[in-house]
């Protein structure tokens, strides 16, 4: 049968140890602040796009799409 007591004391006796880091973990953290700030001026570049556009800025009502062999119901609102 399984032992508890072995199994604890096989875990107190592994002892972990860490690789080498390619780099110090600061520039890890100053890499991943760079990528981030990098993403956010890529996001507000692209704020105001439909002011660029103007000729194709307006809503355009969708044509009513109903389930296939199913009427349209219209619901009675003009599009005036």
């Amino acid at each position: 049968m399984f032992e508890l007591s072995s199994a604890i004391q096989a875990a107190e006796e592994m002892i972990i140890t860490p690789g080498p880091m390619v780099f110090p973990p600061i520039v890890f953290g100053l890499l991943t602040l760079v990528i981030l700030v990098a993403l956010v001026g890529l996001t507000f570049s692209f704020r105001n796009m439909s002011a660029a556009h103007t000729e194709h800025n307006k809503v355009i009502q969708a044509e009513p799409v109903g389930h296939p062999g199913q009427p349209i119901i219209e619901s009675g609102h003009s599009a005036h």
